[in-house]
């Protein structure tokens, strides 16, 4: 078995190409050039494919990949967002779908941001999707583009993650570091009746590996997070680096205005990052939770107590 992870430089293809390697998997990264710098083992096996244009050859045996996990995602640069995620999925599925008659299988990391805009407090997977911002909307176009290739192609599978927001060792993660800032520097703040999707990288993995082993039913889609209250995610903060903190409580159009200022000052700091920090919503995913009875589980509130890191 050979995998391809497409967008190995981001801070998710990163881990997962890694992590592959590591254990052992025949794992094959994809850089957009040779010159980009990235933290990998040397010994793994790279492809170079530009995003933005055709792709008319490959360097490596298209029959000999099985799975295709695509990592590529723009989520900042509205210029690019269309042609990183959509046109460059299509590309790919379309020279598997014409290249090889061998079956392929395609892992597809999505976001539960396409749910923003559904008025539901509790999402479901089989909620109906109402994306709100264009990063959003190419996320949702991503999944009925490869939900349509599918139903036409005899030899493709597909898996769709909708994930929360990714933390853990290794990654690097711009609302859990400035709350470290927060927490060493200024006052902490909360809002009521809070929840915040978190999902440990370490967990995706563990749900990418059941993928080759056919221990997860193919061809659906899946909301990948955890639920966390506000209160309990700050209090972890406040605990783990000053204990004597004050916590501002606030409503949610400050904590908008505050995103908002912030935004002007850091490319870092993406204004739709407020709904995490706003939202009443419990996303549930029952299929998943069966699953999670037999794996490792990992907590943010833990995380944050015996693995962030202080120098953060």
């Amino acid at each position: 078995m050979k995998i391809l992870v497409l967008g190995s430089s981001g801070r998710l293809g990163n881990y997962i190409t890694n992590f592959l390697f590591d254990k052992n998997y025949r794992v094959l990264g994809h850089l957009r050039n040779n010159k980009k710098k990235v933290n990998f083992n040397k010994k793994i096996e790279f492809t170079y494919i530009d995003i933005n244009t055709e792709i008319n050859k490959t360097n490596f045996d298209i029959n000999s990949i099985d799975f295709i996990i695509n990592c590529v995602v723009e989520t900042k640069n509205i210029k690019l967002m269309y042609n990183s995620n959509i046109t460059f999925l299509k590309k790919i599925i379309e020279l598997f779908a014409t290249e090889t008659k061998n079956h392929f299988t395609l892992i597809h990391f999505s976001t539960i941001g396409i749910f923003s805009k559904n008025n539901s407090t509790h999402i479901t997977k089989d909620s109906i999707s109402k994306p709100s911002n264009y990063y959003e909307k190419t996320k949702n176009e991503s999944e009925k583009l490869i939900i349509n290739y599918s139903e036409k192609l005899n030899n493709m599978s597909y898996f769709i993650f909708r994930l929360g927001i990714v933390y853990g060792p290794l990654i690097e993660n711009n609302i859990i570091n400035g709350l470290v800032k927060l927490s060493k520097n200024k006052a902490l703040f909360t809002v009521k009746n809070t929840y915040c999707p978190f999902i440990d990288i370490r967990e995706v993995v563990q749900f990418t590996e059941l993928c080759f082993h056919n221990k997860i039913l193919k061809n659906n889609s899946y909301i990948l997070t955890e639920n966390y209250k506000l209160d309990d995610i700050v209090d972890a903060f406040k605990n783990k680096f000053n204990h004597t903190r004050r916590i501002i409580r606030i409503n949610k159009f400050i904590l908008f205005s505050i995103f908002k200022l912030l935004s002007f000052f850091s490319n870092k700091i993406n204004i739709q990052q407020y709904i995490f920090f706003s939202s009443s919503k419990i996303f549930y995913d029952n299929i998943i939770s069966d699953y999670r009875k037999n794996l490792k589980k990992y907590n943010l509130i833990e995380y944050i107590k015996n693995e962030l890191n202080h120098e953060k």
